[in-house]
């Protein structure tokens, strides 16, 4: 499947290879796909829509199985790099620590460099967040487990906010979803924050060259003021 692809593009085409054509038809009959111009709200409306579909016509697993399968594809070079400095660690904490620090170092000297990050302005109280927040995108382990929160989206934002549901949404990353947030009574299911899980899957799968399950423990969709995952480490690894 392309790379090139839009994410609508790929999750019909996973819905026809994984379900079939009939379940395909009532999902997308009478649903024009949104352009990558399209706005945010239109994105989130179709994907409102796309959601509630699937969930009424294939089971919770399948929908996860879906959701999960490189909507968003992960840079191949960003694995590459990431599993070779796992193989030079010592051991998946030291790894996990590395990660934290290159997240705080990349987000420094951006904020030197008048840069941004992903989009998104970086300031002083941000990078401190970052740095008491190990966790965040790097990891940390409790066992068998690596449990990571996701950086906000509009991180400047999101630590000032106060009003709970605008802070969900200065938190939540993704363009087909995060619109539908600021109208609770037609917000995008919660089941889409598997696309999410997908993304980690990709790099960890990359990471530790095999596949892993990665779970869904809080999301903006369900409530929360984050997003935090938790991948599970395969036993050879521990």
């Amino acid at each position: 499947m392309s790379s090139r692809k839009t994410v609508p593009e790929r999750l019909s085409d996973k819905i026809r290879e994984i379900a079939d054509d009939n379940i395909w038809k009532k999902i997308f009959q009478d649903i024009k796909f949104p352009s990558i111009s399209s706005s945010q709200k239109i994105k989130a409306e179709w994907t409102k829509k796309v959601l509630d579909r699937m969930e009424e016509n294939i089971d919770s697993k399948t929908c996860a199985d879906i959701l999960s399968s490189e909507l968003h594809p992960y840079s191949k070079s960003g694995i590459k790099k990431a599993r070779a400095q796992y193989l030079a660690s010592e051991s998946i904490d030291e790894f996990l620590k590395l990660r934290h620090t290159q997240l705080v170092e990349t987000l420094t000297k951006k904020l030197k460099e008048g840069k941004k990050f992903y989009g998104d302005s970086i300031s002083v109280e941000s990078i401190e967040y970052v740095k008491n927040t190990p966790s965040c995108e790097a990891g940390v382990r409790e066992g068998n487990l690596i449990y990571i929160t996701k950086i906000p989206f509009s991180i400047i934002d999101f630590l000032k906010e106060e009003d709970d549901t605008l802070k969900r949404y200065y938190s939540c990353h993704c363009p087909f979803a995060r619109e539908s947030i600021k109208t609770p009574d037609e917000q995008v299911s919660a089941t889409f924050c598997k696309c999410s899980a997908g993304w980690y899957k990709q790099l960890w799968s990359g990471i530790f060259d095999q596949p892993v399950v990665v779970d869904v423990i809080e999301s903006v969709l369900k409530g929360d003021f984050q997003c935090r995952f938790a991948v599970h480490i395969p036993k050879e690894e521990l």
